[in-house]
């Protein structure tokens, strides 16, 4: 008479190690949104602040224009 393996096969594994890696996955995504967004904090002198937010595209020139003057004025 032949034995049959009677335990889990190596095809059982798979899916509980695809449950294991979304679990993590989900537990690693919550975390990352519950940080918030990563951004540098805005120290500094106001004219490279405000040098900075039109290079990421913040401000448009006319704004950034506007902004600059007022800075200077005061």
């Amino acid at each position: 008479m032949m034995m049959w393996q009677t335990g889990a096969g190596w095809w059982m594994w798979v899916p509980m190690v695809l449950v294991w890696v979304g679990i993590l996955a989900l537990i690693l995504w919550t975390l990352r949104v519950q940080a918030g967004p990563r951004t540098p904090p805005a120290d500094g002198d106001p004219r490279e602040v405000l040098d900075r937010r039109l290079a990421r595209g913040e401000l448009d020139v006319a704004q950034y224009r506007s902004l600059r003057e007022e800075l200077e004025r005061n």
